[in-house]
């Protein structure tokens, strides 16, 4: 059987510490094609990945050229939704990563057209691939907790300055942060539920990563004794894609520089408060100066309760609302790339890809609402979703 030929697009940290090692580990898939803006990242891309391929510094020459029926779309959000659709046009199976576009238009766009021309269109939502939320999805599906009716969800990102240093803390390039980090939730909540947003309001702000009492652009250049000081030589991968050598194509945002002196217009913390057409309510707070590095959701139900942590490997209780009756689990999930959800989900596009069976309506329109949701629900043209 011949193997699926497979395209990345984009070939930061996620092509290159995800998408690329999975697909190489896959005895029926070649990776046959790289595309990058940045031409000596993607050279050093293919280097690190020990990958002869074809190189591609433009998108429509990539279009035109790529041997490859397969394309695993990892490039900033802003180029999401053009790249996609550019590729559902050249008849390819696409798995983007998430969030599938900057607007509820152009990922409805999409997805019209995947099923139009009955290609895979997978919304590159790791979570729903993990031990812990299909768990989740379980437990509400069986009716352990009657109908749910309210959902508080904390993302805590312990690590979330380094967003401060990148492309992501553009609104022009993510979405902003609540769109780009945020979508996790927005999309789990209507997967576990089935329910549609259709109002929300948001509140955020700026608050820590906004001082002007730095001097030096970049940490390598600061005589600051800063806990946040990011040496950019430390890492194998940094010194391999990020280093000095591969800013100058896009020196907008060199990986060292300051998280506080950085330009910016995106939000370090926000709270929305979300209402679906079944009546369920979501609270959402996201926090990315947190000392904790965690996401924590309760979703309460008519007849109980279910508790949720990603600490420890994922947890998860529930409590009937009667008699107070708690049971407990451990879910020990998998010590690799989102606990394990990072190869199913690419093992997910293989075999669809390979069979020719496209996602149904259902399984996209988590993702879409989720566009939706971060931008304060914007008008949903999914076929009258």
């Amino acid at each position: 059987m011949a193997k699926l030929k497979v395209g990345i697009i984009g070939t930061g940290y996620r092509a290159v510490k995800a998408f690329g090692p999975l697909l190489i580990a896959e005895p029926g898939v070649e990776i046959t094609a790289l595309c990058d803006i940045n031409p000596v990242r993607m050279r050093r891309a293919a280097d690190y990945l020990n990958l002869q391929v074809g190189l591609y510094g433009d998108f429509e020459e990539f279009i035109a050229k790529a041997d490859c029926s397969a394309v695993i779309i990892s490039s900033p959000d802003r180029f999401h939704g053009q790249q996609t659709m550019g590729c559902l046009q050249s008849d390819r199976h696409v798995l983007c990563e998430k969030p599938l576009a900057l607007s509820v238009l152009d990922a409805t766009r999409c997805m019209e057209l995947a099923q139009e021309r009955s290609l895979v269109y997978l919304p590159g939502h790791v979570l729903r691939y993990t031990a812990l939320y299909q768990q989740v999805r379980n437990i509400i599906d069986n009716g352990d907790i009657g109908r749910p009716v309210m959902v508080y969800a904390q993302d805590l990102y312990g690590k979330g300055k380094s967003y401060f240093r990148r492309w992501n803390r553009y609104t022009a390039q993510s979405g902003g942060l609540l769109l780009h980090k945020g979508c996790h939730t927005f999309d789990l909540v209507p997967w576990w539920t089935g329910a549609r947003p259709e109002r929300a309001i948001i509140s955020g702000g700026l608050a820590v990563f906004n001082s002007n009492d730095h001097q030096r652009q970049l940490c390598r250049d600061c005589l600051i004794n800063c806990p946040d000081y990011y040496d950019i030589g430390e890492s194998e991968i940094d010194r391999a894609i990020f280093g000095p050598e591969t800013e100058q194509p896009d020196s907008e945002w060199p990986k060292d520089i300051c998280i506080f002196g950085s330009p910016k217009d995106t939000f370090d913390h926000a709270g929305l408060l979300c209402e679906y057409n079944t009546g369920l309510r979501l609270i959402y707070a996201q926090c990315f100066f947190s000392p904790e590095n965690n996401r924590l959701i309760r979703i309460s139900g008519d007849e109980g309760e279910l508790n949720t942590s990603q600490e420890f490997g994922g947890h998860i209780s529930v409590t009937d609302r009667h008699n107070q009756n708690r049971y407990e689990a451990a879910l020990n999930m998998a010590e690799e790339g989102h606990w394990g959800g990072d190869r199913l989900m690419v093992q997910d596009f293989i075999r669809r890809a390979t069979e020719g069976r496209p996602m149904a309506e259902q399984e996209i329109l988590p993702a879409i609402y989720a566009i939706a949701t971060a931008l304060g629900v914007e008008p949903l043209c999914a076929r009258g979703a």
